[in-house]
């Protein structure tokens, strides 16, 4: 269904050695157009600074465990759940962007295993392995957790531990109260996130493997191209999105039949917010909205093309269908899990909206710029 996952290693791992340079056409525009430009905005005001709010989430996520070791609270638990909210949040923002991070799928099934195996987004923990790590364990050291599969590590399996909507937050102190070794494997969860996002930091800096210069320099539109794979991630994260996230719960995968069960952050009830911080770092990328303001993105590339869409320039037929899909995603004010039972019109219209903004990207945006989309799925919109 989706062969993203052989994509990811075979062509991740390519874009670290030379490639065969693609034949220019001085004619083309494309060709003309300053890509460093977009790249080094991209990679240096955009992926690195995200990347670096993820660690800082991640390191103060790490102060608040240990808070909760040495003083367990109620009111230490709530702050523990609200730091994983944000850390979440961050992740979800740049979640387009894989690269040199995920050389393996097992990075990333670590980090988010329903981001490694969307079909997963539904059941990215396996709860009854998670509870015989945490009963038949004394200690959980980093070799043991990196043994561990990604649906018994990474950011779900700590919401699996800190959240659970069908009981009281008592109950949830109550399971770590009494039991230290489900306080200690949280802890040691934590490291590995933290390992994780340090590692993916120093691959991009310039302080570190600088992979952000050969991300630059990697300016073709060729199938391992730094443009090309960015296209290719943000329309697939916007497709898993649509497919996954928002139509599975609709029924739109499984005959009509909803499955409020399959939201992504189910335990959490943080489906509709992380749909939000998906989108927004997806619109960060085309836009090349940065912390340094409106830069250089992919709908500049697209207006020096010249690229229309009907009596429009395509740039603003998929600024305004971003603008859309974000209205759709507000107009859902209750936990998505329930909206698709009690209220599913609002969420249906937010698919429609998607299937619009896919189109756009996939076969508008993607032709004019000249990329081609490497990953397939069965999805019949």
């Amino acid at each position: 269904m989706y062969s993203k996952n052989i994509f990811y290693i075979t062509l991740i791992i390519s874009l670290f050695y030379a490639c065969k340079p693609e034949t220019k056409n001085p004619g083309d525009p494309f060709e003309n157009y300053d890509r460093k430009q977009l790249l080094n905005n991209i990679g240096n005001n955009i992926i690195i600074p995200s990347i670096e709010n993820l660690k800082n989430a991640t390191t103060n996520f790490e102060i608040l465990v240990d808070s909760f070791i040495l003083n367990s609270s109620i009111s230490n638990l709530q702050a523990l759940q609200n730091q994983w909210l944000t850390t979440t949040q961050n992740w979800k923002e740049i979640e387009f962007c894989k690269m040199s991070l995920m050389n393996d799928m097992n990075t990333l099934a670590a980090l988010d295993y329903g981001s490694a195996y969307p079909l997963s987004i539904q059941d990215p923990v396996d709860e009854s392995l998670v509870e015989s790590v945490i009963a038949n364990n004394i200690s959980f050291t980093p070799s043991l957790i990196q043994t561990l599969p990604g649906n018994q590590k990474g950011l779900w399996t700590l919401e699996y531990l800190l959240f659970d909507n069908s009981k009281p937050i008592d109950s949830i102190y109550s399971q770590f109260n009494l039991n230290n070794n489900r306080k200690f494997f949280l802890r040691a969860l934590t490291t590995d996130i933290k390992t994780i996002t340090n590692n993916w930091l120093n691959d991009w800096s310039t302080n570190g493997a600088n992979y952000v210069n050969s991300f630059i320099q990697n300016d073709s539109r060729d199938v391992n191209s730094s443009i090309s794979m960015l296209v290719n991630d943000m329309i697939f994260l916007i497709e898993v999105i649509k497919n996954e996230k928002v139509g599975r719960p609709l029924g739109k995968r499984t005959n009509a039949v909803i499955q409020p069960n399959s939201c992504e952050a189910l335990r959490s009830a943080y489906s509709t917010k992380f749909l939000k911080y998906n989108l927004k770092g997806c619109q960060n990328l085309f836009l090349g909205n940065s912390q340094l303001g409106d830069l250089t993105g992919f709908d500049n590339l697209l207006e020096y093309l010249n690229a229309q869409y009907g009596s429009s320039t395509l740039t603003n037929a998929i600024k305004n269908q971003f603008l859309v899909v974000n209205q759709k995603i507000d107009a859902i004010t209750s936990p998505l899990s329930e909206m698709v039972v009690t209220n599913a019109l609002p969420v249906n219209e937010l698919y429609t909206e998607l299937v619009k903004l896919v189109a756009l990207l996939k076969v508008d945006m993607a032709s004019q710029i000249g990329v081609v989309i490497t990953y397939t799925d069965n999805d019949g919109d």
